[in-house]
C-alpha cells in the first residue's frame, strides 16, 4: 500500500509497463537528470499510467520540492505521489 500525501492509502499493482509509461519514464528520468544541482542518489520513480511514484530520500526540503515541481511540469503527468523522504544527519 501508498499513502498519498494527502489521502487515503492506494494499491500500486505491479504490472507489465504499457508504451506510454515506459516513455514516460524516460521523459521524467530525462528532465531529473538534466538539473545537476539535484541529488538523486536514492531516488526511485515508478510510473503507475499517468500517475509518477517518487520514493527514497533526499538532502533536504527544497530538493523534495523542486523534484516534485519538475515531475508535475512533464506533459503527461496527471498526478504526482511525492513519497519522498528527508535525510536525518547524525
Amino acid at each position: 500500500m501508498s499513502r498519498h500525501r494527502f489521502g487515503a492509502p492506494t494499491e500500486h499493482r505491479p504490472h507489465a509497463a504499457s508504451r506510454f509509461e515506459i516513455d514516460l519514464l524516460d521523459r521524467v528520468q530525462r528532465a531529473l537528470l538534466a538539473d545537476n544541482t539535484i541529488d538523486l542518489t536514492d531516488v526511485e520513480i515508478e510510473i503507475d499510467g499517468s500517475q509518477v511514484i517518487l520514493l527514497g530520500m533526499v538532502p533536504g526540503p527544497a530538493t523534495r520540492v523542486r523534484i516534485e515541481d519538475i515531475v508535475a511540469s512533464i506533459h503527461g503527468v496527471e498526478q504526482v505521489d511525492n513519497q519522498l523522504v528527508i535525510r536525518r544527519h547524525a
